[in-house]
């Protein structure tokens, strides 16, 4: 009989180690295929790095392009800190243009990074700039086009989209909310009091925030719901690859 309770209590032992094994192997396939799957992309095209540096050296003022997958927004962004709206009505080139370029806002610093880049373009009839940054006022255009992607010879980010909505210009003496305000945060709590409104203004839930130490993107285009209407459609970065040897095209 003791021989019996004996080889039962060796059995359940031999048992509950195995389980044992069996889920701590599961844990580390799963800890490494996670890891493998947020790994950043190592492939950088050296042709697109050359041209950004191209494009760079024969304007200064290009400071990355901006794109959205399977939509028309691919475009260079332009910053001139000393001429807030120079590329307003000029293209690349130093030309006329209605359309004009993107640009950031003339408060924004690019060494070191504001919280926010505030982004601006036009919403032109023919579809073109930012036109198509309204769509976003449907979810399910949000979910079929959720990243936003800034690049140029030193880096690539890809921005997720956090907040979308509806607002205007505001009057001086107006004393509201003015999302063109939130640029730098003055402190941890500052910075997650923007979040807090800039989720609470969105027109559905996206299901993404931002912590303290993010950056964000701020896309922003007339509308005409309203008088000096705009809309806007706020992102934070979530994946980084940066050059760190262009003949070589590597990444960290």
């Amino acid at each position: 009989m003791n021989n019996r309770k004996l080889l039962n209590k060796t059995v359940i032992l031999i048992f509950s180690i195995a389980i044992t094994i069996i889920i701590i192997s599961f844990i580390g396939l799963f800890v490494t295929l996670w890891a493998r799957s947020n790994k950043p992309d190592t492939n950088i095209d050296k042709e697109t790095v050359e041209i950004y540096e191209e494009l760079h050296n024969s304007n200064p003022d290009f400071a990355f392009n901006i794109s959205i997958k399977d939509t028309d927004i691919d475009y260079p962004v332009m910053y001139t800190p000393n001429e807030p709206e120079k590329y307003l009505h000029m293209d690349i080139n130093g030309k006329y243009s209605i359309d004009g370029l993107p640009f950031i806002d003339e408060r924004c610093t690019l060494k070191p990074r504001s919280d926010n880049l505030l982004i601006y373009g036009h919403n032109m009839q023919d579809g073109t700039m930012f036109t198509s940054l309204v769509a976003y006022e449907d979810k399910a255009y949000y979910l079929e086009h959720p990243i936003i992607v800034i690049e140029n010879n030193e880096v690539l980010e890809e921005y997720q989209i956090l907040s979308t909505f509806y607002d205007r210009v505001y009057y001086q003496d107006e004393t509201v909310y003015k999302f063109y305000n939130f640029i730098d945060a003055d402190s941890e709590s500052d910075f997650n009091d923007n979040i807090d409104i800039l989720k609470a203004k969105a027109i559905y839930d996206s299901g993404i925030t931002a912590e303290y130490g993010d950056n964000l993107i701020s896309l922003v285009t007339c509308t005409y719901q309203v008088d000096n209407g705009r809309f806007v459609v706020v992102a934070k970065k979530v994946k980084e690859i940066r050059m760190v040897d262009k003949d070589s095209a590597k990444t960290i």
